[in-house]
């Protein structure tokens, strides 16, 4: 059998961490990476400590909401260059 690693320590201290990482696009994978610990110990952590799973979602959301604003910039961008063609070609 093999032998098993020290179990992981959840520390408070990480929910600010993890939430500057979720604003850049973390996954629960990077999460894992980050804090050295394996993707179902994030998983475990999420559903044990609300105040882990509130700083992951916070970031997630935020960076969410970026992307959707630069989309949407982007799409606005994209439709007046086309408008401009059309009048062009006319």
């Amino acid at each position: 059998m093999a032998k098993r690693g020290p179990a992981p320590h959840y520390k408070p201290d990480f929910c600010p961490i993890a939430y500057k990482f979720c604003l850049l696009g973390a996954t629960n994978e990077d999460l894992a990476g980050l804090f050295e610990v394996c993707l179902a110990t994030i998983g475990n952590w999420l559903a044990k400590y609300p105040e882990f799973k509130k700083a992951v979602q916070d970031g997630r959301d935020v960076a969410d909401a970026d992307i959707a604003k630069r989309d949407w910039a982007e799409k606005r961008r994209f439709e007046e260059g086309l408008q401009r063609l059309k009048r062009w070609i006319m």
